[in-house]
């Protein structure tokens, strides 16, 4: 099974998960670290973005992380002279970022992005069920990562 989780911009830490106006969705590849894992290249992007224009312009940077996510998903996919992107993809490919404007209840991990930190949240509950959707608050902090450091902070169990 793929490993999917969503991730939301906010102007501030302190903002409640189900507060955020769009979350992005991916599809596989959601794990926070390990070859591959979200915070090896989300954040570089995000450290880039907040020093360049902000985190704090949430429009923004919620729709460059779609692009930075969706430019990785389709790494080594262009489409062939005269074959278009359709057939050459498939659906499985196409459906590597996505969007919501809810919290979906097939994900494993969150990510809580704002201009201080990024919150990586287990949406998993304890017993390893699939919460409700839309109700995190069995979610599980499990690490927050300065953006103005590389230092991790891992919270304590």
């Amino acid at each position: 099974m793929s490993t999917r989780c969503q991730l939301a911009v906010y102007a501030t830490p302190d903002k409640p998960v189900q507060s955020a106006a769009l979350f992005v969705y991916k599809h596989f590849d959601g794990f926070p670290e390990g070859e591959g894992g979200m915070l090896g290249h989300v954040l570089p992007f995000l450290r880039w973005f907040q020093k360049e224009r902000g985190l704090k312009d949430v429009a923004y940077a919620t729709a460059r992380l779609i692009q930075h996510l969706a430019n990785r998903s389709d790494r080594g996919k262009e489409p062939k002279p005269g074959k278009g992107w359709g057939p050459q993809i498939g659906c499985k490919d196409a459906l590597g970022v996505g969007v919501n404007t809810f919290l979906c209840d097939d994900i494993r991990y969150f990510y809580h992005i704002s201009p201080k930190e990024v919150k990586v949240y287990d949406a998993m509950c304890e017993d390893n069920v699939r919460r409700q959707p839309g109700l995190p608050g069995g979610w599980k902090l499990i690490a927050t990562y300065p953006i103005s450091e590389t230092q991790v902070q891992e919270v304590k169990k």
